[in-house]
């Protein structure tokens, strides 16, 4: 993978959505101003780099403020499914994911978080599923091939796996 992919909760995402915050998320966070906001400031942050959960509640707050103002933000709907996530409440996390993927079966960054979100909480078939739609809907992202190589790898599918991690090295040397 290049320079400008990480891995996140074990999961491979891109800096320009790192997970599960878009950058478009990070900037509308940050731009409100919040004692939290500085936390988020850059698309460097993630999740885990809250301190506590109350900087993540906050952040919540704070994109939920945004998204009064930008309901049909696709971007900060996933981000906030991602905080959802992080705070525990996978229930909501999967429902905010579901209600992106809804009105844009394509979209990327979902794609990849719900499928994190989804292996992690035990639901490896979903996952399965939902990576293999990243890799179908985004062929030319070698992140997509990493997270279902992962999962296949996990799953004993050894061969799959070298497949799909073959791809992602041809796309992302």
């Amino acid at each position: 993978m290049n320079r400008q992919s990480t891995v996140s909760f074990g999961w491979v995402f891109d800096h320009k959505l790192r997970s599960p915050f878009s950058e478009r998320a990070l900037n509308a966070v940050a731009a409100s101003g919040s004692a939290c906001a500085a936390k988020v400031e850059s698309s460097t942050k993630l999740a885990a780099d809250f301190k506590n959960r109350e900087e993540i509640e906050a952040a919540l707050t704070q994109l939920d403020a945004r998204l009064a103002a930008a309901p049909d933000d696709l971007d900060l709907q996933s981000a906030r499914a991602g905080l959802l996530g992080a705070l525990g409440r996978t229930e909501a996390a999967k429902s905010a994911y579901m209600a992106v993927l809804t009105r844009d079966p394509t979209h990327f960054a979902t794609l990849n978080n719900f499928g994190a979100l989804l292996y992690e909480t035990d639901f490896r078939t979903a996952a399965r599923t939902v990576f293999a739609q990243a890799v179908h809907h985004h062929p030319d992202q070698a992140m997509a091939h990493v997270n279902l190589a992962k999962l296949l790898m996990y799953n004993g599918e050894l061969d799959l796996a070298r497949t799909r991690y073959g791809r992602a090295l041809v796309l992302d040397p």
